[in-house]
């Protein structure tokens, strides 16, 4: 293997220990917590992933989907599947397109 892949790859590898770390479901530290049947799922948490470095504010039920702001004790025909893209990773609690969605329609979205 030539040098500049090397140092290429060395500078890339993550360490064993956050990957450790990653893949432990005691640790509260992670976003993500990594079930064995189900892959991984998402802790509430707060980061610096909104627009200009802002934070963003996300809160899971205990089923797995966001929180449910809008007609939350309604139930609910309508549930939403799928990547960060569908769970709306880079905006907070209420600004997901499901909550203007359930706004508009009136009654519940559920976001998993």
């Amino acid at each position: 293997m030539n040098d500049d892949v090397r140092r290429l790859l060395q500078r890339n590898i993550y360490p064993r220990a956050l990957i450790d770390r990653f893949l432990d479901p005691a640790d509260d530290g992670m976003r993500t917590r990594y079930d064995p049947h189900l892959g991984y799922l998402m802790r509430s948490s707060i980061k610096p992933d909104g627009i200009d470095g802002s934070n963003t504010i996300s809160h899971y039920e205990p089923a797995g989907q966001r929180v449910t702001i809008n007609f939350k004790d309604e139930s609910c025909r309508i549930h939403t599947y799928g990547n960060s893209f569908t769970q709306c990773e880079q905006v907070s609690d209420g600004e997901t397109w499901q909550e203007y969605l359930a706004a508009h329609l009136g009654e519940p979205i559920r976001n998993f």
